[in-house]
């Protein structure tokens, strides 16, 4: 195919989806829940972890858009991707995605030997995710609520962070309803019954949506419980306004009759009241945790 006419500043930025890099926040979480990251300079351990993760991640997508650019072509939205879209070559593409990588895996050597290889064991998921699980019916979802916990563990491992059983399966349930709610949308905007390159179809619209909404209530459930038993929240005041805002985002983000995007990340900053009302969360959190114990 003929390479268009492009800015090449704006197609590489386009490339690397700085945009999917505010999933790669999650990196900071153990921390901001342990109280701990204002402290022993876990914020900047915590930054440098966020970019190294973020050009791994970055690599990822490049690398995924390279093998999957002739379904992309096919994809209503995809098709605008720069690899499938013609405004940038692929030999690009790849040379691109390996400095990412080099440059990715020097700064995860320079926090430590865990942190080096649970960003090595992410990139060895990714890999085998978009060459052989990508199209696997549910077991797709699995490996992309997989990649959350991943982020959770790399925060973990560079600044030292125990994560707790609750807050794993909080998160884990979570990510679950974000990750069935996003093949739900892509069902839901296909302009062909059959996703391509997925085995779902245009019929399991409503069995996708029943399961993602099921996963946010049960997030909601041990979100309660992590809040209550582990982070020793008792302020009455403060577990009702955590479960409102809580119930209030699950409405918010699962109602498809105003936002159609199969984009978990672009679905939430683009609502300026989502992120308003998650800062509110944390800001809530870190309130009980720092000042009123």
């Amino acid at each position: 195919m003929k390479l268009k006419n492009s800015n090449s500043l704006n197609v590489f930025i386009k490339l690397i989806r700085p945009k999917q890099w505010v999933k790669n926040l999650l990196i900071f979480l153990p921390s901001i829940l342990a109280g701990n990251v204002f402290k022993e300079f876990h914020w900047l351990l915590g930054l440098a972890g966020f970019v190294s993760f973020s050009l791994m991640a970055s690599a990822g997508y490049i690398l995924n858009d390279i093998r999957d650019i002739d379904k992309d072509r096919q994809h209503p939205v995809k098709k605008n991707r720069p690899l499938a879209a013609a405004t940038i070559k692929v030999k690009n593409g790849f040379f691109l995605s390996l400095i990412l990588i080099i440059s990715s895996l020097g700064i995860a050597y320079s926090l430590g030997l865990k942190p080096l290889l649970v960003l090595a064991v992410y990139f060895i998921i990714n890999w085998i995710y978009s060459a052989a699980i990508k199209s696997v019916r549910f077991l797709d979802i699995i490996i992309l609520t997989s990649f959350y916990i991943i982020r959770l563990t790399y925060g973990a491992t560079i600044t030292q962070t125990e994560l707790t059983g609750w807050f794993i399966i909080t998160v884990t349930f979570t990510c679950l309803a974000l990750s069935l709610n996003k093949r739900q949308m892509e069902c839901y905007i296909s302009k062909t019954e059959k996703i391509p390159g997925r085995e779902y179809t245009t019929k399991d619209i409503s069995l996708l949506q029943i399961l993602s909404i099921g996963f946010g209530i049960c997030s909601l459930v041990f979100l309660n419980i992590h809040s209550y038993f582990v982070l020793q929240v008792k302020n009455p005041l403060t577990l009702a306004v955590i479960n409102l805002i809580a119930a209030y985002l699950i409405m918010l983000y699962f109602d498809t009759s105003k936002d159609q995007n199969d984009d978990p990340v672009e679905r939430i900053i683009k609502n300026p009241i989502t992120v308003i009302m998650v800062l509110v969360l944390l800001a809530l959190y870190l309130y009980e945790i720092l000042y009123n114990k």
